[in-house]
């Protein structure tokens, strides 16, 4: 079974220049330390927004997209120790 967690981040997109919180997801893959989780991917709520059909997205971000994967997304850290408070950048 895989184990995921969840840790956020609040930038400013350098196309739209709003506030947007960005999910970066983490697996936990190391049997030797059950507390790293390493990088798997990371989410944008303007990219997911821009996804749905026009009547179900979100008013804050209607009509939003963007063209090209976006280096924020890749601005997470490799591994992350879930022992510690805090582990977002």
């Amino acid at each position: 079974m895989m184990y995921y967690t969840t840790t956020g981040k609040t930038v400013l997109c350098p196309v739209w220049n709003v506030e947007v919180t960005l999910n970066g997801k983490y697996i936990f893959c190391d049997d030797s330390n059950p507390y790293i989780a390493k990088f798997s991917n990371a989410t944008c709520p303007i990219v997911e927004n821009s996804k749905l059909p026009l009547y179900k997205q979100d008013k804050s971000y209607k009509a939003m997209f963007c063209h090209k994967q976006c280096e924020l997304l890749y601005d997470f850290f490799p591994t992350i120790d879930t022992r510690k408070d805090s582990y977002s950048q």
